[in-house]
């Protein structure tokens, strides 16, 4: 179970919409996988699963920003993220950084929409 690394809620519910904070590619050894299709991977697992802890689905998803400390992997990104939808893709914004929580190499909050 993906748990926060810091003092911060994973989930806020406000009314029928889910803001989810940043996860990144923490392994069940709580190591931060670096090789970008493993941690790509692990990331959108991790995603799922604080879905999961809330009742909601990848497909309840409206709106993801996306942080990689690597340009260059955009194309690998963008494989692995497109396996993880079968009908239509959230809102998203992907944006560069220099560095991220625990030396990851990506990150990713969402915001969800479930009608209560």
């Amino acid at each position: 179970m993906y748990k926060p690394i810091g003092p911060y809620s994973l989930v806020k519910k406000a009314s029928s919409f889910f803001f989810i904070s940043g996860v990144i590619p923490l392994n069940e050894k709580g190591v931060v996988e670096t090789d970008p299709r493993q941690a790509f991977k692990q990331v959108m697992e991790n995603l799922k699963d604080v879905l999961s802890q809330n009742d909601l689905r990848i497909e309840d998803i409206a709106k993801v920003t996306v942080y990689l400390a690597d340009p260059t992997q955009a194309r690998v990104f963008n494989e692995v993220y497109s396996s993880y939808f079968k009908e239509g893709f959230p809102a998203r914004s992907m944006v560069f950084v220099n560095s991220l929580p625990m030396g990851s190499i990506v990150e990713i909050e969402a915001i969800a929409y479930k009608e209560s």
